[in-house]
């Protein structure tokens, strides 16, 4: 991960009202520092002093956010990332049978389920996230996931627009593009698909995007191949998936689509 996208990562992750605050506190510095040369010197320590003050203030804030994170959230984080969703699920769901978890937890519970191929409590945990946080992007999304997993395509593409529009990253349109294709909405799904392009996908996701896109255009079969091969590290994880999802009707549709880029790409 390069730096930009550390920073941008964090920003989206820090609450609304946070982001707004420190929004301000940008404008009232730039304010402040020109007053700092403007003013006559015996009063431009004044400025100097309150941008100082702000800038600490504006620091804590930040500081206060990340502490108050439980420990337990964060650790489950950190599991969810090495793949070990089943200690998550155990880890969050004491917390959740002790009446102690929130909307962040919950999203990340219903995450790891969707990972374990239980997607009936996977959806059942994320609605309730979302019901407490409509406009969290992390948790708008990992609804839509789960929802196109379990074929429900059409709500899936607007939970998935939903956490574009409320600030979610840029590489989930792919995954709008993919529910739009499954939703029977192919020029939608290829306005979304043509917008990843040139971002910087995961292997997956940009096998996925070209493949759609090349089945959208009706690209001949060694055009798509050529397309694809860089990309074939990203299967691996479209089987997985389809096999996870095997018994809707998501799961049958994806095995169709793998079967045909193993077979085109000449995977065992």
């Amino acid at each position: 991960m390069t730096w930009r996208t550390y920073l941008v990562e964090g920003w989206r992750r820090l609450p609304g009202d946070l982001r707004r605050v420190i929004l301000v506190a940008a404008v009232v510095g730039v304010a402040l520092t020109a007053l700092a040369f403007v003013l006559p010197p015996e009063q431009q320590v004044w400025a100097v002093l309150a941008l100082v003050g702000m800038f600490v203030l504006v620091q804590a804030a930040v500081l206060w956010h990340f502490w108050r994170l439980r420990p337990t959230l964060r650790r489950a984080r950190r599991l969810f990332m090495d793949g070990q969703f089943a200690e998550v699920v155990t880890l969050l769901e004491a917390e959740r049978s002790a009446g102690q978890g929130d909307a962040a937890a919950s999203a990340l519970l219903g995450n790891a389920y969707r990972q374990l191929g239980q997607l009936e409590r996977s959806e059942a945990v994320l609605r309730e996230a979302f019901a407490a946080e409509p406009e969290a992007p992390h948790v708008a999304y990992g609804l839509g996931r789960t929802l196109l997993a379990l074929g429900q395509y059409d709500e899936a593409a607007e939970l998935i627009a939903l956490a574009l529009e409320h600030g979610g990253q840029p590489v989930i349109e792919a995954d709008l593009g993919h529910a739009l294709y499954r939703a029977g909405q192919p020029e939608a799904a290829a306005r979304a698909l043509e917008h990843t392009v040139k971002l910087a996908l995961e292997p997956h996701r940009a096998l996925m995007s070209r493949y759609l896109l090349g089945r959208i255009r009706g690209t001949e079969e060694d055009a798509l191949r050529g397309e694809l091969t860089p990309l074939a590290e990203g299967l691996a994880l479209w089987r997985a998936e389809a096999s996870r999802c095997a018994m809707t009707p998501y799961g049958v549709a994806l095995a169709e689509d793998v079967a045909y880029m193993m077979r085109l790409l000449a995977v065992e």
